[in-house]
Formats: structure tokens, C-alpha cells, sequence
């Protein structure tokens, strides 16, 4: 209550400040589950930076994220993807085309087209991401893990589409291929009785299922 009588404050001063209590706001309401009272922080912060004369492109693209992730949530894609093609702008602006911000960016994008059955487009979009995000970060970074579990679930998605039998196996042995190496990387960061692990593993043993099942 507090952050938000500041950002309020702060507000009606067209302060910059004021979007960092509504980014906290909707970040903490986002993990407590009251994504009414997120959402509408969200969109203040977002509000606010579109209306201030001079605001870090940093500062928006945070902005427009936090507001992302709750409309991904809410299954909201088109309006997602809207603030998101914004966000990566802003990010190949400020850091070019292969830098993590932007690999981040290009994977969110990825997810919120997924969300929209778009599977191909996304894995482009996810592909491009893991080569902004793999060389700087290394190859056993948490962020590496995040975008090959993305490229992992969209070519599972492909294979239900596949062309023919040939199609649909080699499709799940992509997805099980990157499945396998974000295990390793979950495994390296947070050991095998982590949820992260556990997650990792499930992904894995679904993949197999699949490959089972298309192979009698």
C-alpha cells in the first residue's frame, strides 16, 4: 500500500519513479495470484512511460513485459503479441540482434505465437533466441535452459502436424534433443531433487511417450 501511495504520488507529478512501485506492484500481485490488482498496475506503469517526455527505453521495455506475462496468463495473445513486438524494438535497439535482453525478448514473443497455434513462426523466433542468449551467457545458464525448453515444446507441437511418419519421429527427436539439454543444465544449477529437475525430467518422459506411441 505504501509503493502504490508513492507511485500515485509520483504520478500525478509525471515522475519516472512512479513506474518502478507499479513494476513491483504487478510483479508481486502477478505471484500471488490477484492478477486483477497486477494487471492494473501493469497497466499504469505502462500508461506512464507513454506519457513522460524522456523515459529510459530500458525502463519501457520492463514496462511492457511485466504486462506481457499477465496477459500470457490470461491467454490474452494478440494483445500480448502487440506489446511484446514493441519490447523487442525497444531491445534490438538498445542491444542488437544477439544479446541476451533481446534472445528473451525473441523467446517471449515465440511463446505468446505458440499460444496462438503459430508453431512455425515461433520456432524461428525461439532459434533466433538461443543464439542471442547461448554465447554470452554459456552454455549451463538458467536463460539457456528457458529457451531450449521453448524450442523443445514447439517441435512436439510440429510433430502433431508432420507430413508423414519420417516427419513426426525426427520432429520428437528434435524436441527430445533439446529436451535433454536443458536437463543438464536444470541438473548443473539446481541438482537432481530440485523442481526445476523434475519438471525437466517430465518434459523428457512425455517426448517418449510420444516417440512410443508413433512407433507402435
Amino acid at each position: 500500500k505504501e509503493a502504490e501511495d508513492l507511485a500515485v504520488s509520483k504520478l500525478r507529478l509525471n515522475h519516472r519513479d512512479a513506474i518502478f512501485p507499479y513494476l513491483g506492484l504487478c510483479r508481486l500481485y502477478l505471484s500471488m495470484g490477484r492478477y486483477v490488482e497486477a494487471k492494473s498496475c501493469c497497466e499504469q506503469a505502462v500508461s506512464l512511460g507513454e506519457k513522460l517526455p524522456t523515459i529510459e527505453p530500458q525502463l519501457m521495455a520492463d514496462a511492457l513485459g511485466s504486462s506481457v506475462n499477465l496477459q500470457i496468463l490470461n491467454e490474452e495473445y494478440q494483445e500480448a503479441q502487440g506489446l511484446l513486438e514493441r519490447a523487442l524494438a525497444i531491445r534490438l535497439k538498445l542491444a542488437g540482434p544477439e544479446l541476451p535482453p533481446t534472445g528473451l525478448a525473441l523467446n517471449d514473443l515465440g511463446a505468446v505465437l505458440e499460444g496462438q497455434g503459430d508453431y512455425v513462426s515461433a520456432r524461428k523466433l525461439h532459434h533466433r533466441a538461443l543464439r542471442a542468449v547461448a554465447p554470452p551467457l554459456g552454455p549451463t545458464h538458467r536463460e539457456n535452459a528457458k529457451v531450449l525448453s521453448s524450442l523443445s515444446r514447439v517441435y512436439e507441437m510440429l510433430s502433431l502436424s508432420a507430413s508423414d511418419s519420417t516427419q513426426t519421429r525426427l520432429t520428437l527427436l528434435q524436441a527430445l534433443s533439446f529436451s535433454k539439454r536443458a536437463l543438464d543444465i536444470q541438473r548443473a544449477i539446481h541438482g537432481t531433487e530440485s523442481v526445476e529437475y523434475a519438471d525437466a525430467l517430465r518434459a523428457i518422459a512425455q517426448i517418449r511417450v510420444g516417440l512410443r506411441q508413433h512407433l507402435g
